[in-house]
Order: C-alpha cells, then structure tokens, then sequence
C-alpha cells in the first residue's frame, strides 16, 4: 500500500502518528500532496489541530462539494483563512448553518467574493446583522467593502443592516441598489440614515425615488411611504420637489409636511387640473401663502375646501385675483380667519369690488 493509503486510514497507521506528521509537514510538502488525496483528507479528516487547516493549499477548497462543507466541524471552519474561505463555491459557502458562519473571524468574512456575499445573502440573509446577537461582531456587514456591499442584493438592505453603516458608507452603495431598498424599508429608515442617503443624491437626480420612474409602480410605492419627518429632512431644494407627480402620489401626512416655499414653483395648470380635493384640504397656511397668484386663483370654485386657518396667511395680492363667483363661495369660517391688516392692504379698487362680490351673509360676517 501507498504511504497515503496508509495515513488516510487503510493500514495500521495510528490516528495520533497521523495527526503528529500532518503538524510537521512544511507548506512546501503540504503542496505536493495528491489533489484526490487532499480532498479525501477534508471530507474524512477533519478534526485534526486547527494549526495544521492553514497549510492545506486554498485551491482544494474549491472542490469540496456541499455536503462535504456542511459536515465540517465547528473548529475546522473556524480554523480557515480568507484565502481559503475565498476558494468555497458561493452554493456551498450558503449551505453553512448560523453557527459555521458565526465561528468566521470578521478578517475572513471582508474578503468574501461578491459572489459569495449574494449567494450567502439570498439563502441566510441573517448573516450581515451578525454583532446584534453574537458578541465576536459588530455588525458583518460594516466591514464589508464597497465591491462586497454592491454585492448584496437590494432586498436584504433592511433599516436595521443600513444603520449599522456609517453615513459615509453609505456612499459605497451604487445608486440602482439604494434606489432597490424595499419601499417599507425606506419608509422605516432613521433620520441619520436618511439624511445621509439625501446627501448622497444633493444636486443630481440621482440616488434612491429620484433616478426611478415616476410612471413606475415602484416609484409608487416608494413615495406613498415616505414619512413627515423624511420630508421635512429633505430641504427646499430637494430634487424630488421640482417633480409635480410627487406631489399627488406622497400620502397626506408627507404632502402637508413639503415646505412651503417649494409651492412657489407649482403652476397654476398644476392646481387648476391635476391636484385632487383632499390635497386642497390639507394645505397648510405656509404652503398657501408661497402659493403664486394665479395658483391660487386656479383652485376655483374650490377654494372653499381649504381650511379656514390657510386664511390667516391668505395674502392680499391673492385676494385681490379672485372673482365673484369664488368670493361667494368662501365660507364664514375662513371669512372670519383673513386678517384685517390683510384686507387694508388691498387697492381701493379690489377693496370695492371685493366687497361687491360678497354676499349680504358674508358682509355680515366681516362686520362682525
């Protein structure tokens, strides 16, 4: 018989002379070693010293099938190196249980192929939270680098996974994969992430609802989630603003949450023909009053759906546009709310006829 018969177990070598020359072969002699006789080594052999795992050639890794990987202990596993671990096929690498993965020192899963990363991501998406409730990380996925991040697919970026990077690695995310976030998950980010996910996309079109399609479904579903607070991190000059379709697809809490200066670039076509009564209704006074004359005058007849508290912040030069027929529909609530100083601010002209068109009711509600 071959010496290698022998040492894998068919003569009458001994386990504890096996274990004794493999702990003092050199990586040279570790080279020579038959291919066929190596991989017999890994699946029947496993539970030698875990000093001896750093010498068998990485390349014999990438042979081993699935049920060869799966059935490695716990301390071969641990034992393997970032050279090695990189040679797994990434059907294999995604066989291994929470407790294969959890024994990999951060140092192995930061070089991790990008295949590798999606295929373990797409069968055990757990693995990039690991830290939260394994005390050896703080979070798998803050050490990966920008190629292994890309690598992930866009629906395993989850709000808990997302706040474990730092604002600025957020930046490594290609633009297509923030913009792939489920919407739920966008709806739910924090504030921090947020904002660093605005500042990615400050002055482009680029990043996250801005490069999708606003006829898109998921255009859609993205925006119809966004929250108040999300919004109000925006800033007036948010690319996302100058897109009139967002402004009929946000829910009502985020569209009484845009600021008010950005109705100042909302055309009298947009309010006179697109924008539905409940968005009326919910028009804050601050957005009315950036609101330009025409747009104003262009909510006709509809006016009276506002709330009587936009009045206070009506300003004269908006009254002064209006005709009769929407004066005499204005109701004694939001009557009552104009302020007076508003009122004296009016041309003696568009004072009178102002007055002309209100209706004996109404006059009595001013004179109140």
């Amino acid at each position: 018989k071959s010496f290698w018969q022998q040492f894998l177990g068919y003569g009458d070598m001994q386990i504890s002379a096996r274990i004794h020359l493999l702990e003092h072969l050199s990586p040279e002699q570790w080279r020579v070693i038959p291919e066929s006789t190596l991989r017999e080594l890994c699946a029947n052999f496993m539970d030698f010293p875990s000093s001896v795992i750093p010498h068998i050639p990485p390349g014999i890794f990438s042979v081993l099938s699935n049920s060869e990987i799966r059935n490695c202990p716990l301390s071969f596993i641990a034992a393997l190196g970032a050279e090695q671990v990189a040679q797994l096929d990434p059907e294999a690498l995604s066989s291994l249980g929470y407790s294969h993965i959890t024994v990999m020192s951060p140092r192995v899963l930061r070089v991790l192929t990008p295949a590798q990363v999606t295929a373990l991501t797409q069968v055990q998406p757990w693995w990039l939270g690991i830290g939260q409730d394994h005390h050896r990380f703080q979070g798998a996925i803050s050490a990966l680098t920008g190629e292994q991040l890309n690598a992930i697919p866009p629906e395993s970026l989850t709000r808990s996974l997302l706040r474990q990077l730092a604002p600025e690695r957020l930046g490594d995310l290609q633009p297509e994969r923030i913009a792939g976030i489920p919407p739920r998950e966008i709806a739910r980010l924090d504030l921090r992430t947020w904002n660093a996910i605005l500042h990615l996309a400050a002055g482009e079109e680029g990043n996250l609802v801005f490069r999708l399609d606003p006829t898109g479904e998921r255009y859609r579903n993205v925006v119809s989630l966004l929250t108040p607070i999300q919004i109000n991190a925006m800033g007036v000059e948010a690319p996302l603003f100058r897109m009139g379709q967002f402004f009929l697809d946000c829910n009502p809490e985020a569209f009484r949450a845009i600021p008010g200066e950005v109705f100042a670039y909302r055309s009298a076509s947009f309010f006179s023909h697109r924008i539905s009564d409940e968005r009326i209704s919910a028009l804050r006074p601050a957005q009315v009053r950036f609101m330009r004359t025409a747009a104003f005058a262009a909510l006709g007849t509809r006016l009276q759906l506002l709330d009587p508290e936009v009045f206070r912040a009506v300003r004269f030069d908006q009254l002064s546009v209006l005709n009769e027929g929407q004066i005499r529909r204005l109701t004694s609530a939001q009557l009552r709310k104009i302020p007076l100083e508003t009122l004296r601010h009016l041309q003696l002209e568009e004072a009178a006829k102002f007055y002309r068109s209100l209706s004996e009711e109404q006059r009595r509600t001013l004179t109140e």
